[in-house]
């Protein structure tokens, strides 16, 4: 297996992409709010801007998105993990919109199969993907960069590959980075989360529960796949 890790999805040249198994890997906290959501049986469709979101509201469809970390006004939720499994949804289907995380999926639209990933699954993505020749783990980042906390989610699907997978001394660099970040923090990931910088947002908003949740290593047996248009469970 060829593996690649792209620091943050802003670098990506789409077409790189063709042919390939991409995983999208947002965190704090896109991806992992869909893995939740998908965790619950909900079927996720995610879109790019905050109008098409609005387009997409139903009697059965609720909408959720966030900028800059904050609730988007006048949606039914925001990009909230825990939020995600409250009652609300039940019986419903989410509509996504959120900073980075849903642009970058946008970005991956040329590959042959795209996943989303995170800590809560990353051990259910790791399974569905490693059969594949070529997976792109593709950080969504930040808007001002890279987003260590996307590194970690990267490494942690590495790390949960079956053995055999994959060669360890000639994966990417980026590859043997996000691998190594992972193995260093895996006894303390809620502190490194918090101690990141969209950790320490989230903190001054008060959302250290959705912090506590995405660090969760394997918490979701899910690995949600774009099928259709929407994310839909694949385990």
């Amino acid at each position: 297996m060829k593996i690649r890790v792209v620091p943050e999805a802003r670098s990506l040249v789409p077409a790189s992409v063709e042919g390939a198994t991409v995983v999208v890997i947002d965190t704090l906290r896109a991806t992992t709010t869909i893995a939740c959501a998908v965790a619950r049986g909900v079927v996720v469709e995610t879109v790019a801007s905050i109008a098409e979101a609005k387009r997409r509201r139903g009697p059965r469809v609720l909408i959720a998105g966030e900028r800059g970390g904050k609730k988007l006004p006048g949606f039914d939720l925001g990009n909230s993990p825990v939020d995600i499994e409250g009652p609300a949804l039940v019986g419903k289907k989410l509509v996504l919109t959120t900073t980075n995380g849903t642009g970058a999926i946008a970005r991956s639209a040329a590959a042959r199969a795209i996943y989303v990933g995170a800590l809560v699954n990353a051990s259910a993505v790791a399974r569905a993907v490693a059969k594949d020749e070529s997976l792109v783990l593709l950080c969504a980042g930040r808007t001002t960069g890279v987003a260590l906390e996307d590194l970690l989610g990267a490494g942690a699907i590495i790390d949960a590959l079956p053995a055999g997978s994959f060669e360890e001394p000639l994966l990417s660099d980026g590859a043997r980075l996000s691998l190594d970040l992972f193995r260093r923090a895996r006894n303390r990931l809620h502190a490194f989360l918090r101690e990141c910088e969209s950790g320490r947002n989230l903190l001054r908003m008060g959302a250290d529960a959705d912090v506590k949740l995405c660090a969760e290593l394997d918490r979701n047996q899910v690995a949600p796949r774009l099928s259709r248009g929407s994310f839909r469970s694949v385990v």
